[in-house]
């Protein structure tokens, strides 16, 4: 359950706060595989872990599993409720040794993700550490019957096993600053983590805001690859090759809401709305809080600066975070090809109306009821007043120039076409022609864009915009 305003709050998040700002720290200890042997009836339970040689910096420490734990040998006990154990460094048990606590499973293709807690850590490797807070990310396969047991000194009579990789990951606390009752508290943090479904180090740039911190104290920031809990239908975990992380923060200061959470994402490589390494529109994330038990994920995105690269969202109490993607309705618009717009002054050099007819077409050929297009001129290189009418007022595209409150957007059905009508006038003075030889040359680019309740994504976005060119030959100028 979560624990009321103002007590102690156990979140998910990497963090920044605004009051004298504070680094929180995370670093990846080890990545390594795992081996599972169990008893499915008494719930018994041995684990053999096998570190790679890999030297990591762990807080400024030189860290590497592989040759100073090697192997570490697990045993424990599943229950309805719990599945927790004990861990030993193997043959040196000097090295490492803690207590364990499966905290979160969630299904992956082909298996399952799980969050373990490490506790009561002894021997060299974590006191050559420092104070952290642990714990091992990991993804498992599938159970397979088990015919005798490999791992040695395994007391469970084992009847299957699994493999899986996993990560250790350290998490340093950070201090948490008493806001004196008048001022908001930020803290940063920038936690780096191994993901075990890449196996690849994730750094998450996260900043939270508390309103006021009445009791300081120390806060935790923790990063995860997956949390138990409910993404609503609507928001995908795994689109465009945007997989996100959970993150999780926790502190035992005394704190006031409102709490405002940011996460920065990367959009540099070039910086043109789409995250970087993916397919996505930054449009498309959105923060989700996890509320409840069982936990369910829900939007509490209050802003998005697309400048700034960051996201952010408000709440009242700590809990899980993940920024997912909102899963965009497919469509398919387009604005048919055009012919030339050809337009002659006669020689008095008057002022030429002429409407330019321009059909947009919902290619969806199996969505009878249709959806909206809109039709506009996304740009011109034309002068101002050919899209200006007689009182210097704006055009644009009309479904209906008969009627009012059709405008620039229609619903289209299913394969079919909508004609649009844009009132074009030729102003003799802004156009200079040599000969009847070398017209005036300009043109407008229209696009249809396709409109749904929600985030819409285009199915061939080729089509969507087409150029017209406007040619105007002005006699009074020869």
């Amino acid at each position: 359950m979560l624990m009321p305003i103002r007590r102690w709050y156990k979140v998910s998040l990497i963090v920044c706060f605004i009051l004298l700002p504070m680094a929180a720290k995370a670093d990846p200890v080890g990545t390594g595989t795992f081996r599972v042997e169990a008893n499915l009836a008494t719930g018994a339970f041995c684990v053999l872990e096998t570190w790679d040689n890999v030297t990591l910096n762990v807080f400024g420490t030189s860290i590497n599993l592989g040759t100073s734990a090697a192997q570490v040998f697990c045993s424990g006990t599943k229950t309805l409720t719990s599945i927790t154990g004990h861990c030993d460094s193997t043959p040196d048990n000097a090295q490492i040794s803690y207590d364990f606590a499966v905290t979160s499973q969630a299904p992956v293709p082909g298996g399952f993700a799980f969050i373990t807690s490490v506790e009561n850590l002894t021997g060299a490797i974590p006191s050559a550490i420092g104070s952290a807070t642990y714990t091992s990310d990991g993804v498992g396969g599938g159970s397979l019957p088990l015919s005798s047991p490999t791992i040695p000194g395994c007391a469970a009579a084992p009847d299957v096993y699994f493999t899986g990789t996993m990560s250790l990951n350290a998490f340093q606390s950070t201090s948490t600053p008493s806001g004196a009752g008048i001022d908001p508290v930020m803290i940063s943090a920038s936690p780096t983590y191994t993901n075990p479904n890449t196996g690849l180090p994730e750094t998450l740039p996260i900043d939270i805001t508390f309103a006021d911190v009445t009791i300081g104290g120390t806060t935790t920031v923790t990063a995860t690859s997956s949390v138990a809990g409910q993404i609503p239908p609507a928001f995908s975990l795994d689109l465009g090759g945007y997989r996100p992380s959970f993150f999780d923060v926790s502190t035992d200061a005394s704190i006031t809401p409102p709490i405002t959470i940011c996460q920065h994402y990367a959009d540099s490589a070039p910086d043109d709305g789409i995250v970087d390494g993916t397919t996505i529109s930054e449009d498309l994330l959105t923060l989700l809080h996890g509320e409840g038990d069982p936990v369910v994920f829900a939007d509490v995105t209050t802003s998005r600066d697309p400048v700034g690269n960051v996201i952010c969202g408000q709440v009242d109490h700590l809990s899980p975070f993940i920024v997912a993607a909102v899963i965009p309705t497919n469509h398919d618009s387009a604005v048919l090809p055009l012919a030339p717009v050809k337009v002659t002054i006669g020689d008095r050099g008057a002022t030429v109306t002429k409407n330019l007819k321009v059909k947009v077409q919902n290619a969806d050929l199996t969505e009878a009821a249709g959806h909206q297009i809109q039709l506009t001129v996304s740009n011109s290189t034309c002068p101002v007043s050919l899209l200006r009418d007689a009182m210097s007022q704006p055009v644009s595209p009309d479904f209906d120039p008969k009627n009012n409150g059709v405008g620039d957007t229609i619903t289209v059905p299913g394969g079919k076409t909508k004609t649009a009508t844009i009132p074009l006038r030729v102003v003799a003075a802004d156009y200079t022609s040599p000969n009847a030889k070398s017209p005036v040359r300009c043109a407008l680019t229209l696009t249809a864009t396709s409109l749904d309740s929600g985030p819409v994504a285009e199915v061939n976005a080729s089509n969507n915009s087409v150029s017209v060119s406007v040619d105007v030959v002005d006699k009074s100028d020869f």
